[in-house]
């Protein structure tokens, strides 16, 4: 070994005793105890911040709930709302269906007896033509205004046509119904 080797391990021992006082040790026990306070206080520090912002979460949670509650509550209002129009609506059509069926049941009857009316008149006129009585009988379903225009103008469409069709015919079967004609006419007045 050199000069220098010896000095170095001479002045650098690879055996050193450590002397720790007791001072020492509380100093070190003081520094562990700080350092693990310090952990205690950042973990603590670090709970409540989530607690805190936890707390805030929540809320926010429930007042979004109370709101989508209060909107849901009005959604279902708006839907009792409407059905309970629709119900109406219903209810209201049925009741104008009923009119409406009455109305065209009135309006039926008093066609009828407007006919029925009609046929006793021209059973009872004097005046009335046979072949024209003979449709009445018939139930020549005509309204009635067009039976009454047709007896007031003394023609009708079909008698226009018997007319034309009586003109094509031979004299004297045209002359025999306008002879009883007149003959009936003459018959029946006082």
């Amino acid at each position: 070994m050199t000069h220098l080797d010896t000095m170095l391990v001479e002045d650098y021992p690879l055996e050193t005793e450590v002397d720790v006082t007791t001072t020492q040790w509380v100093l070190i026990v003081v520094a562990v105890l700080v350092v693990l306070v310090i952990i205690a206080v950042v973990v603590r520090i670090g709970r409540r911040r989530k607690a805190e912002a936890d707390r805030t979460k929540a809320g926010q949670l429930r007042e979004e709930s109370n709101r989508t509650r209060i909107e849901a509550s009005e959604r279902e209002a708006d839907a009792a709302e409407a059905d309970a129009k629709a119900r109406r609506a219903r209810v209201e059509a049925e009741k104008l269906e009923l009119e409406s069926e009455a109305r065209a049941k009135d309006a039926q009857e008093s066609r009828d007896r407007a006919q029925d009316h009609h046929q006793q008149a021209a059973k009872l006129d004097p005046d009335y033509d046979d072949r024209r009585r003979n449709e009445v009988d018939e139930g020549d379903h005509r309204s009635v205004d067009e039976a009454d225009q047709d007896g007031r103008d003394g023609r009708s469409e079909r008698g226009d046509q018997r007319s034309v069709d009586n003109a094509d015919r031979p004299d004297s079967e045209s002359g025999e119904s306008e002879q009883r004609r007149v003959n009936r006419a003459d018959d029946e007045r006082p």
